[in-house]
């Protein structure tokens, strides 16, 4: 529905590398990423299943190869850095959700 203004809050990882970020539009908070290869059509078939959050814009355009990503933000655990503490239930909830996943992409 065209431009939308947002300002940057925060790193989401502690890998400077990993181009993440929390923004901020008006209320609503947001994922900011830069990558250089991402499957819309993935995340959206993952979100569709809540196992993802929306995916609200892609751009069509790239700039020197990388492309924005900006998804609903979700409040929670960053698995690449939490899996260790997860206690057993949740541990096993979490398989079962990334089986799910594994199952409606193949």
């Amino acid at each position: 529905n065209g431009p939308v203004q947002f300002n940057y809050e925060s790193w989401l990882t502690d890998d400077q590398e990993k181009l993440v970020f929390q923004a901020k539009a008006g209320d609503t908070l947001l994922v900011v990423k830069f990558t250089q290869r991402y499957n819309a059509d993935t995340h959206c078939l993952c979100a569709n299943s809540g196992l993802a959050p929306k995916l609200l814009y892609i751009s069509e355009n790239e700039i020197r190869g990388w492309k924005m990503i900006v998804m609903e933000y979700i409040d929670g655990l960053t698995l690449y850095i939490n899996m260790a503490q997860l206690d057993r239930e949740d541990y096993d909830a979490l398989l079962v959700d990334v089986k799910e996943a594994v199952q409606k992409l193949h």
